[in-house]
């Protein structure tokens, strides 16, 4: 059963005629920024096809930004076109455009929305956010998250957000799902101003249309959290959570109920001295897999950046990422190590060429052999921002 989602892209583009038309007529800054980014890549091993090949991206963006007193409006877009030297067959568009709008009401309550759209490929982004090496299918996103603020105090906001999202996918093993959700957050700024505390709670209801039936998730997840500035060189940011899952699926044509529980956590530091800047992030979520299923995912990884002259920057990144699957379908575990030093040089204020090697390894428990791609690429990027 492929949903129809018309009603989808009539809702967005409704939405956006009618905010930014009489935003565009507000007193105010209007920024506009066009854009593009020229990528070549060798790459040893594409999609771990153990096929080799150079890759050729071309990305033209444009953003458009309005701000006044009370109202921010921030439109983007941006189109990335691969080609490939002798494997045409990769070649492949993905696009995403998003709208973000923002007003002040009064002074205690605020509103928001955030609409986008995207048409991609799986491979790249399951690959990076979990670890899973998946096959390679078009697939059409579509999410709405409007949302209400109130200020409770001085230093006190409540705000609360409404999810919907819709993904269809163009091959028909995977899996379509429609995402509807709320969340509440709180936040609290303490008395010195270098630190605030806020608490989440969050409800998804995700229904997946599975071959034979649906399969219907219900997610709570709860988080408490502190953004603490220990001194200006040094800020903490911690986020332990729990996330409690329902799910009911058909397998070998009976029906079947599956609940779990969760730790989650969020912990980020960040140290920045001189010309060095330290990031080092350790997390815990649970994802879901094209196929309908929860994926735990543990991360670590850190970055390192340091500025050798004014125009020269050397860069490091390093992640280890584990995920597991344990549930409906299939139990799969696997380990991701991605290493990436790179070299950064402004050519002028609005220009910049990066050279860099990306290295990936993924091993996965049942399979024979370790999956590694080496990428050396380099980057040429232009943005030409023009203010109104």
């Amino acid at each position: 059963m492929k949903r129809r989602p018309m009603r989808c892209i009539l809702a967005l583009a409704l939405f956006c005629l009618t905010t930014a038309a009489p935003l565009a007529a507000l007193a105010g800054q209007t920024v506009v920024v066009p854009g593009i980014t020229a990528r070549t890549t060798y790459d040893d091993n594409l999609f771990f096809d153990n096929v080799s090949d150079f890759e050729a991206r071309v990305s033209p963006s444009l953003t458009l930004e309005h701000n006044t007193d009370t109202t921010r409006a921030a439109l983007k877009g941006i189109v990335d076109v691969y080609r490939y030297a002798s494997e045409d067959r990769y070649d492949r568009v993905n696009q995403q455009y998003n709208l973000q709008v923002s007003h002040q009401a009064t002074e205690r309550v605020g509103v928001s929305a955030d609409v986008g759209f995207s048409r991609d490929y799986t491979f790249d982004d399951v690959l990076e956010e979990t670890g899973f090496v998946t096959d390679r299918s078009l697939r059409n996103t579509y999410s709405f998250r409007p949302g209400i603020s109130y200020s409770l105090t001085e230093r006190t906001v409540a705000r609360l957000f409404y999810d919907y999202s819709e993904r269809d996918y163009e091959r028909p093993q995977f899996t379509d799902s429609i995402l509807h959700g709320a969340q509440l957050l709180l936040t609290h700024s303490l008395e010195e101003e270098v630190s605030t505390v806020f608490a989440s709670l969050q409800v998804q209801q995700v229904t997946y249309d599975q071959p034979v039936s649906d399969t219907a998730q219900l997610v709570y997840q709860a988080s408490i959290g502190l953004e603490y500035r220990f001194s200006p060189v040094f800020a903490l940011t911690v986020a332990p959570g729990v996330a409690w899952t329902n799910s009911e699926f058909t397998l070998g044509g009976v029906d079947q109920e599956s609940t779990t529980m969760s730790f989650t956590l969020n912990a980020e530091g960040e140290w920045t001295y001189d010309r060095t800047q330290f990031s080092l992030g350790v997390s815990r979520l649970i994802d879901q897999s094209i196929y309908g299923e929860n994926i735990t995912v543990d991360r670590v990884g850190g970055t390192l950046t340091y500025g050798l002259t004014e125009r020269l920057t050397a860069a490091f990144t390093a992640a280890h990422t584990h995920s597991t699957t344990e549930d409906l379908l299939q139990d799969r575990t696997v380990r991701t190590i991605s290493l990436n030093p790179r070299l950064s040089y402004g050519l002028t204020e609005d220009a910049r060429l990066t050279l860099g090697y990306e290295y990936r390894d993924v091993d996965e428990d049942g399979s024979e052999n370790d999956r590694i791609r080496n990428q050396v690429y380099g980057e040429l990027s232009f943005s030409f921002p023009r203010f109104y």
